[in-house]
């Protein structure tokens, strides 16, 4: 709820609150000095809004905490609403750990916003206000003690707990930069780099906040959706080598976990609470700013850390713990009808990543909590204790996206009864079509029933046997059932013709006795697998290159003499 700052005439009692407060705790904190802002602007710090009511004296927001992660949001007045701030919101950063600091933005008339740097207050407006705040002889409105200003402070603690200032020197922000909503642009060009833009060299009036592109990629989704279309997901496979590329599709259920690992190392620099924090900061960025490449970034992080799996899970715990945590506050803080919203909710994947994310957790706090074998991981009493907090939080996530928004997310365990349940269901009414006198016990025949009730319930016994429960994440690929083909006869010569190249091969592998040629196997399968009898590896790279027919294998073999043959023939000169 907004609520207007009070000016000094019609407010005595909280007046004297504020002037002690600015002249006793002024020595140590921060401040954020906004002088001449107008009546009814809108200002939003650490998640708690007030407007300025009018007239007005107040200058900025003093006795901020040190060391920890601020953002004060402005808006400009609303000439239709005065009770509400109006246009796109502007944020300020701050967080440094000196004991006391100052910024100061004077206000811009012309851009209606204040100042992106601190030069643009004169030098004179700069010392007047630093003197007269030492010296406590301002107006008792001027200043207002941060704890009185923000009356959620603790919640918001909740919310940016893991943003670090090494994860904003990632992302090129520092303190008392001024942040703008960035421009959404979907890149797919094959021009585009992962290199974050240099914030430092734009000369605009505020900085724009860019993220890395995060694929959201899964051997099981249709390319369609993700790989041709997601530009995360398309820088993601343009920058794997050949041989990391083989690995991913090589590898598929962990493909999820091997895609974990390299976001992890390759941006984060293996730091999981920098992730965290990012999950934090885009979070905020779209919640206060309104910045829609943040809600991007977001709902990317999270699809990405759902596609892996839950051994991932065991050995990431503690990641995982925090994450539920983080998305209980945030949740709490969207409004009840975002995943109605057409523009955030069609087709972006959040909804099923959050379904994803809870079967996963689910699955490795049932399987490893139960288990009594002792290893690595189950051995360790601390882990056991975090699995069952994550089991905790999945549920009190479960919670609030049915309680807030009416989403149910079921789990693995949820989904398999629920499965069992239907298939009871189906026995029984199968039962009744034949007269049967049901019991209890859905699989419970009478003696007079006959051969043909056995026979139906042994079927239903068998599909209950067999039925494999798992979470399905549907895809394009589920609608054309129907439309399969049908058994492809193959010749007899063709079969000869595979049984040769099979013996070939295994001949051919035979013959590699050194484990480093084993290792390169591994590496290059493509290139390996096209080599003939009568070909050495270095033969076999130039028939490919000249050939051109398959991009991967092309890949394989460039990257191959590149990296393996070129220090070869390097080691053979010395």
């Amino acid at each position: 709820m907004n609520q207007s700052i009070p000016n000094q005439d019609n407010h005595s009692s909280t007046t004297s609150s504020y002037q002690s407060t600015t002249s006793t705790n002024t020595s140590k904190g921060g401040t954020i000095a906004l002088p001449n802002l107008p009546s009814g602007t809108s200002l939003t710090l650490d998640g708690t809004n007030r407007i300025l009511s009018s007239p007005t004296t107040f200058l900025g927001i003093t006795s901020i905490p040190t060391s920890t992660f601020h953002l004060l949001c402005v808006r400009k007045p609303n000439d239709d609403d005065p009770h509400h701030g109006g246009g796109s919101a502007v944020g300020f950063i701050a967080y440094s750990k000196e004991e006391k600091w100052c910024i100061i933005r004077d206000y811009n008339s012309q851009t209606e916003e204040p100042n992106a740097y601190e030069a643009a207050a004169d030098e004179i407006t700069r010392d007047n206000f630093i003197k007269g705040m030492e010296q406590g002889c301002m107006s008792p409105d001027a200043l207002i003690g941060y704890f009185i200003f923000c009356e959620e402070h603790e919640k918001y603690k909740r919310l940016s707990d893991y943003i670090s200032l090494e994860l904003l020197q990632l992302r090129k922000l520092h303190h008392g930069d001024k942040i703008v909503p960035a421009a959404y642009t979907d890149t797919t060009d094959a021009d585009s780099t992962t290199a974050l833009p240099d914030n430092s060299s734009q000369t605009q009036d505020g900085k724009e906040v860019f993220y890395p592109p995060i694929p959201c990629i899964h051997p099981t989704l249709s390319p369609s959706l993700h790989s041709t279309k997601h530009n995360g997901t398309i820088q993601f496979l343009k920058n794997l080598k050949p041989c990391q590329r083989s690995a991913f599709f090589l590898k598929e259920g962990t493909s999820g976990d091997f895609v974990f690992g390299i976001i992890l190392d390759f941006y984060y620099n293996y730091e999981e609470d920098e992730m965290l924090g990012d999950v934090q900061l885009c979070f905020l960025c779209f919640l206060y700013l309104g910045c829609f490449t943040s809600l991007t970034h977001w709902r990317d992080l999270l699809s990405m850390i759902s596609f892996t799996s839950s051994s991932n899970v065991v050995e990431y715990t503690s990641f995982y713990k925090s994450l539920l945590q983080i998305l209980i506050y945030q949740l709490s803080f969207i409004e009840v009808d975002f995943f109605e919203e057409v523009e955030y909710s069609n087709n972006n994947f959040l909804i099923p990543a959050l379904q994803r994310l809870c079967s996963i957790c689910s699955l490795a706090t049932t399987t490893t909590i139960n288990d009594d074998d002792d290893d690595e991981y189950t051995s360790n009493a601390t882990n056991k204790k975090e699995l069952e907090e994550i089991q905790t939080n999945v549920k009190k996530l479960q919670h609030v996206m049915y309680q807030r928004f009416r989403v149910k997310l079921t789990t693995t365990d949820s989904a398999k009864k629920e499965e069992e349940e239907e298939e009871e269901e189906d026995v029984l009414e199968v039962d009744m079509e034949h007269g049967v006198d049901v019991s209890m016990n859905p699989f419970h025949a009478n003696k007079d029933d006959g051969n043909q009730n056995d026979d139906n319930v042994r079927t239903h016994q068998h599909q209950h046997d067999t039925s494999h429960h798992h979470v399905h994440f549907p895809t394009d690929d589920d609608n054309n059932d129907e439309e399969d083909d049908g058994p492809t006869i193959v010749s007899f010569e063709e079969i000869k013709a595979s049984m040769a190249r099979i013996t070939a091969s295994s001949e051919q592998q035979s013959t590699t006795t050194t484990p480093q040629d084993q290792e390169y196997q591994k590496q290059y399968p493509l290139l390996y697998a096209a080599k003939t009898p009568k070909e050495d590896i270095v033969m076999t790279c130039a028939r490919v290159l000249e050939d051109a027919l398959d991009v991967s294998l092309v890949r394989e073999a460039s990257s191959y003499l590149e990296e393996v043959e070129v220090y070869r023939g390097q080691n053979r000169i010395e």
